[in-house]
């Protein structure tokens, strides 16, 4: 299955332009949608997830007792410590389930809301340096020797993305399970 293609496809069909941005979060009204209209996108966004054949949602929700970890000092660990634990499991994934790592690109959605771009530089120096020196458990050297850093409104990956964390992250806070149950297929669970 092509997914952009898909993608693209499904906000044709719901009246959209093939490059307006529709993440987790966006307001139906915004774009222009009913409420309905929307509910019809999404669960169509989920269905093209469901379908595709080599896909793994891996995802970290942190637990506010994480900062209070000795080698936590700021945000800005949490954020690296994910990113070791996400790579982690895209590496697991590919060496394990499909016995043959496969080259591997991750692109990570930009930070709008910091100016400096701080969190982004930061994020791009630790996957350097996890590349480089690999974790406890394993080494990368299948993985592109850059993250690339892309905004969502250019990356229908990215706006997939939230499309699966939005629903992970509203079970967990607030016990609804409504849309994550359409992803649970894919999902894969760790916790620290």
């Amino acid at each position: 299955m092509d997914i952009e293609n898909a993608v693209i496809k499904n906000k044709i069909d719901h009246g959209l332009t093939k490059d307006e941005e529709v993440k987790w979060n966006t307001k139906y009204s915004k774009i222009g949608l009913s409420l309905n209209e929307f509910l019809s996108y999404r669960i169509k966004i989920y269905e093209i997830i469901n379908n595709l054949s080599e896909t793994v949602i891996a995802t970290i929700m942190i637990k506010k007792a994480a900062y209070k970890k000795p080698y936590i000092n700021d945000h800005f660990d949490i954020y690296k410590n994910s990113l070791f634990y996400i790579m982690e499991r895209v590496h697991y994934f590919l060496t394990q389930d499909l016995d043959k790592p496969e080259p591997t690109v991750f692109v990570l959605d930009n930070r709008k809301n910091d100016k400096e771009k701080n969190l982004d530089k930061m994020l791009a120096s630790a996957y350097r340096r996890a590349l480089g020196l690999g974790t406890y458990y394993t080494n990368f050297s299948h993985f592109s020797r850059t993250a690339f850093f892309s905004d969502s409104e250019d990356c229908i990956g990215i706006q997939l993305a939230d499309h699966c964390a939005g629903p992970i992250y509203r079970m967990i806070t607030d016990g609804k399970n409504d849309w994550y149950d359409l992803l649970l297929p894919k999902i894969r669970k760790i916790q620290w």
